[in-house]
Formats: C-alpha cells, sequence, structure tokens
C-alpha cells in the first residue's frame, strides 16, 4: 500500500475555550471516528502524477502500423511514427530523443517477434507495448541464416521472416489486434473503433483479391526475387519465388552472374526488387537472363519527403500496378 504524504501536525496541547477554560476531553465515540478516517486515508492509493500533456497517445515502429493507427485513431488521439525517413525498423537504433517519445507514449505498436532490435534492451513499459506480429504467431516462416547487403550495409537475417505484413490477411488480423490494444487502452474511443477498423479490413480484403485476380498469371512468368522479403506473398498465392541476393544499386558481378545462371529457365521471367533497380542493373537482366526487374516494395522504410503523402496499403497497391504494367509488357 503506498504511503500518504501529509504535512506534519501542529504539536498536541489543551484547546482552550472562548472564554479560556479548557475544553473538556473528547469521548471514546470521537475518538473512533477520527482513527477510523485516518485509516481510511492511509489506505487510500495515491493519485498517478499527470501525464505529459505533449506526449502521444500512441506510437507506431514500422510504416504498416502507422498506417494502420492513422486509420483507427483519426483526428482522436495523437500518434507519433519516430521512424527517420528512409530508416529500415530492422535496423534502426532509436537515439534519445526517439527512444523518449516511445517511452512516453500512452501505447506503442510494433511488430515484435525479434524485428525491432532495440526492443530487447529499451526500458519500456510491458504493459504499453503490443507487438502485433503475436496475433499471427501460428502462420510465422523459419529460415537460416542469410547474410549479405543490398545498398543500406551487410546485415544478417535469421530465424523468422519478419514480413508478415505483405500478406493482406495475416495484416488484417495485425490490424485487429491493434484495434483491440487502443480500445483497451482507451476505451473512450471504442464505439468509433469498430466501422474504422471495418474499412480497414475492407481494404485489406481488396487487395488480397487484387493478388488473387494477378496470382495466374505471375506463374506464367519465371518469378525470382533479390531478397527474401516476399515468403508470405510466395506462400499466400501460390507463387514459387527463387531468391538470388542482389543488391538494386549495383551492376552484376561474377558472382552474381553465376547464381542467375545456375537459375536460368525457358521463357520472361520477373526478378522482384525491393528497391528501383539500377538502369544498368535492369539492362543486364534483360539481355543477358531475360529477366525484367520489377520494384515490389516490402514497404518496410519509411517513405521519404518525396513520398511522404503515401500510407502502407497504398504502396501495397502500387506493387500490383508495377507487376500487371510488367506482365502486359511480355504479353503475359
Amino acid at each position: 500500500m503506498p504511503p500518504v504524504h501529509r504535512d506534519p501536525l501542529p504539536p498536541r496541547g489543551p484547546r482552550l475555550a472562548p472564554s479560556g477554560r479548557q475544553r473538556p476531553a473528547q469521548g471514546p465515540a470521537a475518538a473512533a471516528l477520527l482513527g477510523l478516517a485516518i485509516g481510511l486515508l492511509a489506505c487510500s492509493p495515491a493519485p498517478e502524477p499527470p501525464g505529459d500533456p505533449a506526449a502521444p497517445a500512441v506510437a507506431a515502429t514500422t510504416p504498416t502500423l502507422a498506417t494502420f493507427a492513422r486509420r483507427l485513431l483519426e483526428a482522436d488521439l495523437s500518434l507519433a511514427v519516430p521512424l527517420p525517413p528512409g530508416a529500415d525498423p530492422a535496423q534502426w537504433m532509436p537515439d534519445d530523443p526517439a527512444l523518449a517519445r516511445l517511452q512516453s507514449a500512452g501505447l506503442l505498436l510494433c511488430q515484435g517477434a525479434g524485428y525491432e532490435p532495440w526492443l530487447d534492451s529499451a526500458s519500456l513499459s510491458r504493459s504499453r507495448l503490443v507487438e502485433t506480429a503475436r496475433a499471427v504467431e501460428s502462420a510465422w516462416i523459419e529460415f537460416e541464416t542469410v547474410t549479405h547487403s543490398h545498398g543500406t550495409g551487410e546485415h544478417s537475417h535469421a530465424g523468422l521472416h519478419p514480413q508478415t505484413w505483405l500478406d493482406p490477411l495475416l495484416a488484417r488480423d495485425q490490424a485487429r489486434a491493434a484495434a483491440a490494444a487502443i480500445g483497451r487502452r482507451y476505451p473512450e474511443l471504442e464505439p468509433r473503433l469498430g466501422p474504422r477498423l471495418a474499412a480497414l479490413e475492407a481494404e485489406l480484403e481488396a487487395l488480397d483479391r487484387g493478388w488473387r485476380a494477378l496470382a495466374p498469371r505471375l506463374m506464367r512468368a519465371r518469378l525470382l526475387c533479390s531478397h527474401p522479403s516476399y515468403a508470405y506473398l510466395g506462400r499466400r498465392y501460390g507463387l514459387a519465388l527463387e531468391t538470388v541476393l542482389l543488391d538494386p544499386s549495383r551492376p552484376l558481378g561474377d558472382s552474381e552472374r553465376a547464381a542467375l545462371g545456375a537459375r536460368r529457365g525457358a521463357g520472361p521471367g520477373l526478378l522482384w526488387f525491393e528497391r528501383e533497380p539500377a538502369p544498368e542493373l535492369a539492362a543486364q537482366l534483360q539481355q543477358e537472363f531475360d529477366l525484367d526487374g520489377v520494384w515490389v516494395d516490402p514497404v518496410d522504410l519509411e517513405p521519404g519527403p518525396d513520398r511522404g503523402g503515401e500510407d502502407a496499403l497504398a504502396r501495397q497497391h502500387q506493387n500490383l500496378r508495377r507487376l500487371e504494367a510488367a506482365l502486359a509488357q511480355r504479353g503475359l
């Protein structure tokens, strides 16, 4: 039971009546009531200190979760997205101001499952932390350790493919987990969360229908990818994607040519890149391997100033449009 702090009581002494005579002593009943009142005060919890009025109501650590939070909160509550433009949540480490912003949030929405490395060491209130990937834990895909570079420095992947948000139906479950957490933390928002979540679910289901419509055409082409980011998309839509580790910013070297040559097949193919492939690289792929390089955004980086108005679902719809255009160019 937390202590209650009170100002010191004045020294006890005889209280005098207006005439100057000493008051008669209090009776046993009055003393008992006084003792009961003091006991009740001592058992009352101390009031919580007022929160920082500038603290965000919700913070999100990935572009997709930021989009979900914006759709669910609208203008009712404040949202913080400390991830800098162009930063990768899988490699980003918040500086002191960003960490303080995350710590002050009333609710922190994260991917979890090891995706954000700083979560393991940061001092955070676990009661306000929501690992949305736990909502789809039974669907996680494991893989072996891979070390490579793709323009943001050499790094390793091991354990789990983190990109559950690329599967629209898994993302729908994560959106539901985010909405449930917001409703628990801010119950006054509960009546408005239902319709907003329904609209978000409808958009994710429309994205799923778009992938299902495109999948039969994609299956007519050889499909390769330059990074193991698309495992959940491949599984959901039956796409046999082979991974050949390539840096989209560099032309082909001898080792890359050998890896692509080992996967050479009949007919045209599409090679999915996390970023727009450099023009020289795209020309090499077409001329030497009959492959069209296509940017299929894994929606992992926070958009830069030139793309600040795009939310995560808009970026996924753009993936469908780019793939459809590449297929149409090949007559597929």
